[in-house]
């Protein structure tokens, strides 16, 4: 259920074992008919190849909606939000776990892919069992891949599985196997779930705690990328991660998940929690920096984003949250009259989405004031940009919080360099 990023990386996996067929229930038709075109969204190396012979295979097929048909699994992997006010994603995940189990063979097997605030899949398995389907097992096993290498390391990740009981948990250990899983146990619904929202933020505190010392760092007029090459070198207890944005559809919203089911009270002392309000708060800095810019240049009528997807490396295609965005959103609402361009040639017009107005095709073309770097992918590896960069006219200015600018022989007063003072 679900064919976004979740469910289309995992209906790949499951492909690859031999006499298995995969159903894919999306309720979007506008995502079906892009199916249908064999545009899958999801730009992972591999992916496409092993669902365009899947169906030509009669291995996969898309529905929108099921007719009485049962099958032997069901993986729940539709997209969740936050809202602390709102419950309508998650009621939305029991609901339609509840109705999926209808289509289940006896025994069957109901995992639960989506990420889901502590407690959703107990509370699934009660509605089940209240609804008499109660020959339906439900796990709760979370997908874990990071964009640009999934399909690789759904090959190579151990899954977390959590079961009713032990019985459960051995029957669906089984079963997974098959399909070339590792399998690690976790002893409850609500610790697997715990264990899945903490795994991503955690990550999401690392990069803020190198954020903070990149601000520090400026005040200070240091140079964060030069002492972390510095402290960082052949010293084991110091991995310090580079500052910048942090993006995605994952990392921006299962911090907030995690806190939706805790008292107020820990959410103020959370170190976690201050952890996300740092690394959003990059977004408002980078509009603060293009309206001081447009301060002291009132001329300026447009800037141009190089770099649209969440991060470049490994490479994806998914914009979903990503600094480009954010900024992108942010600028039309706070300044209006500015026109704004975007130069990515890594993504193709459908990946642009509603953002593809503000396309460029070439680079050389666009004369704007303020370039802004979107993300670390490999389009700055192109010689256009260092083209396009060298030939920036004097009053030109970029914003880069990603350092990506430390690789050019660039006049550092045409540059705000996150991390570094002036």
């Amino acid at each position: 259920m679900g064919g976004g990023f979740v469910g289309i990386t995992l209906t790949a996996k499951l492909l690859k074992t031999e006499n298995v067929s995969v159903t894919v229930l999306e309720s979007s038709k506008v995502k079906l008919n892009l199916f249908d075109l064999n545009y899958f969204e999801v730009n992972e190396p591999g992916l496409s190849e092993i669902l365009i012979n899947s169906r030509s295979n009669n291995k996969l097929r898309f529905l929108n909606e099921l007719s009485g048909e049962k099958f032997n699994a069901a993986f729940v992997s539709v997209g969740t939000t936050h809202s602390v006010n709102d419950s309508e994603s998650m009621n939305k995940i029991v609901d339609l776990s509840c109705k999926i189990s209808n289509c289940l063979s006896e025994n069957g097997f109901l995992f639960i892919r989506s990420t889901v605030r502590i407690g959703t899949t107990d509370l699934i398995n009660n509605q089940i069992n209240e609804l008499s389907n109660s020959n339906v097992k439900v796990f709760f096993a979370p997908e874990r891949t990071a964009e640009g290498v999934a399909i690789e390391e759904l090959d190579t990740l151990p899954q977390i599985l959590a079961a009713s009981n032990d019985l459960n948990f051995e029957e669906a250990k089984n079963f997974l196997e098959v399909f070339g899983f590792q399998i690690v146990k976790s002893s409850t619904y609500r610790s697997a779930e715990f264990g899945k929202l903490i795994s991503n933020a955690w990550r999401d505190t690392i990069f803020a705690i190198s954020n903070d010392i990149a601000e520090i760092a400026h005040s200070l007029n240091l140079d964060i990328y030069e002492i972390l090459e510095v402290v960082n070198y052949n010293y084991p207890r110091a991995k310090i991660p580079k500052p910048g944005p942090v993006g995605g559809p994952c990392l921006s919203k299962d911090t907030h998940i995690l806190f939706e089911t805790l008292s107020l009270s820990i959410k103020e002392n959370s170190i976690i929690a201050n952890s996300r309000i740092k690394n959003e708060k990059l977004y408002l800095f980078a509009l603060e920096i293009i309206e001081n810019r447009l301060k002291l240049n009132p001329s300026i009528t447009n800037l141009i984003f190089l770099g649209l997807s969440f991060k470049g490396k490994p490479k994806t295609n998914d914009i979903r949250e990503s600094f480009a965005t954010k900024v992108i959103d942010l600028t039309r609402s706070n300044l209006p009259k500015i026109g704004i361009q975007i130069w990515d040639p890594s993504l193709t017009d459908l990946d642009f989405r509603e953002y593809l107005k503000y396309k460029v095709e070439i680079l050389e073309t666009s004369t704007p004031k303020i370039i802004v770097v979107g993300n670390d992918g490999e389009i700055f590896d192109s010689p256009q940009v260092l083209s396009f960069f060298n030939q920036m006219n004097n009053d030109s200015f970029i914003i880069d919080f990603w350092g990506i600018t430390n690789k050019f022989d660039l006049d550092i007063e045409k540059i705000y360099l996150f991390g570094r003072g002036n």
